[in-house]
């Protein structure tokens, strides 16, 4: 039998492709693409083409180009893309091939990544784009068509979601500043104008794609509204509108004590002050007034930043697999992904009613119970381990390509943690989607001291039995 050489293009090919049916392996054990609330408004505003006021509209655009093979087409393409990134990302050549799916299976088995390639939502893609980042950054003049195929990633994965630009834009703030203080800058200019080129495209592509479906050349329609809920939760909002007077025209002209109890009701009730105004566009110009005088004065900043600050603490440890994913809600006729199936693929409606996420032909449902006593554990002990790396004992052994992976890493983990926390609300499905990256490098650590241990007796063993 001959063996698949991993080094030619056809043996890539093959382990990429079975690294990424590996990765669906949620989707398949599910029997249906995973969908969250959201995946409705993302195949409407894709299939119908129109641009939602909460959110970009190119992961929607993604759903319709892959639509050819049905759904599984995008949910293909994104566990496509992350096996390739992480091909590209293993320090070391001799991690790739049967290595390469060996640490696939158990990342899909124990930790959160395969849910997300799963899921009908762009969340997998900071993931991606934290890989894609490492790939430009970290690694010494990668092909150029490896530069260009990966800088066209990172621009598709920040055009997906806006949180994913804003925690992009920190991570490159905290690189430039290390560098600056290292003196390393100057060596790196290259790659930090290549990845400004990245994040101006991303913009301005964003931008465009908003004046080709006729809500002129802008970035954001209505996002802002997204802020003013956690301002809500934050207790700002309320003290806010009780030291100053509104116009008796304001949306905001309301009694603090009216004002919705959190953030969840603020944004989406059809009652809530903003709805009843005429939907977040209306409110944008107002929202982004009193947005700006917060932010303007100084004595609501100690509350903003405690609240930022325990916001993330707490966004750091929200990292169960599954939030979302369990609902009754999906199956029955009036949820946003049933409707927008039925409508738009409604050859997969049946299939997607089969699913085992919607009660399958026996009721089975999914249980994340298990998968999140061994994700917990992981994430714990990676965590250790990670923090064990940084001592000169460990430091020592592990590769310079693997340090460096593990600081990217964790830099996104913790922006990932203040954008989201600090712009949005804390939540399990926003911190899990890429604190899988944890058990990642824990693997990878483990991997590399054992290789370390066992070339060690080797050579000691060696060197008793020589003359």
């Amino acid at each position: 039998m001959r063996v698949v050489n991993k080094n030619s293009p056809g043996g890539k090919l093959f382990f990429l492709l079975l690294g990424a049916l590996v990765l669906m392996g949620a989707a398949f054990y599910n029997g249906f693409p995973l969908v969250f609330s959201d995946t409705g408004m993302y195949i409407k505003s894709g299939m119908e083409g129109f641009v939602p006021v909460d959110r970009p509209i190119l992961y929607g655009l993604l759903i319709r180009g892959f639509a050819f093979v049905d759904l599984w087409g995008l949910i293909f393409f994104q566990s496509f893309t992350l096996s390739y990134l992480l091909w590209s990302s293993l320090p070391k050549p001799n991690m790739k091939g049967i290595v390469f799916l060996i640490l696939l299976v158990l990342l899909s088995f124990f930790s959160s990544v395969s849910w997300y390639c799963g899921q009908l939502m762009p969340d997998i893609w900071i993931a991606i784009a934290c890989l894609a980042f490492f790939v430009l950054y970290a690694m010494k003049e990668p092909p150029v068509l490896r530069q260009l195929t990966v800088a066209l990633i990172l621009c598709i994965s920040l055009m997906v979601h806006f949180s994913h630009l804003a925690i992009f834009l920190v991570v490159l703030v905290v690189t430039g500043l290390y560098d600056l203080r290292s003196r390393k800058f100057r060596e790196r200019l290259r790659v930090y104008l290549f990845f400004l080129a990245v994040l101006i495209a991303s913009i301005l592509g964003t931008a465009g794609l908003n004046a080709q479906y006729e809500k002129g050349f802008q970035f954001a329609t209505g996002s802002n509204t997204f802020y003013m809920g956690w301002l809500l939760d934050a207790g700002i909002l309320d003290r806010y509108l009780s030291e100053t007077t509104q116009d008796p025209g304001s949306i905001w002209a309301v009694d603090p004590s009216d004002l919705p109890p959190t953030s969840r009701e603020l944004l989406w009730s059809p009652e809530s002050i903003v709805q009843q105004a005429g939907g977040w566009e209306v409110a944008a110009e107002e929202n982004g007034r009193i947005i700006r005088d917060i932010l303007g004065n100084p004595k609501y900043w100690p509350q903003l930043i405690r609240h930022i600050f325990i916001s993330t603490a707490g966004q750091v440890l929200q990292n169960d697999v599954g939030s979302g994913l369990p609902s009754t809600w999906y199956r029955r006729e009036g949820s946003p992904p049933f409707d927008q199936i039925a409508i738009h693929f409604p050859g997969s409606l049946r299939p997607y009613l089969n699913s085992r996420q919607n009660g399958n032909l026996w009721e089975q449902e999914l249980n994340f119970n298990t998968i999140n006593a061994y994700n917990r554990l992981l994430i714990f002990l990676s965590a250790l381990l990670i923090l064990g790396s940084y001592t000169s004992r460990i430091q020592d052994i592990i590769s310079e390509g693997l340090k460096k992976l593990r600081n990217v890493a964790l830099l996104f983990i913790v922006s990932n943690a203040v954008v989201c926390a600090g712009l949005a609300n804390v939540y399990d499905r926003l911190q899990s989607r890429i604190s899988w990256l944890l058990i990642l490098v824990g693997i990878l650590i483990i991997m590399e001291l054992f290789a370390h241990f066992v070339l060690t007796r080797l050579h000691q063993r060696d060197w008793m039995q020589s003359p």
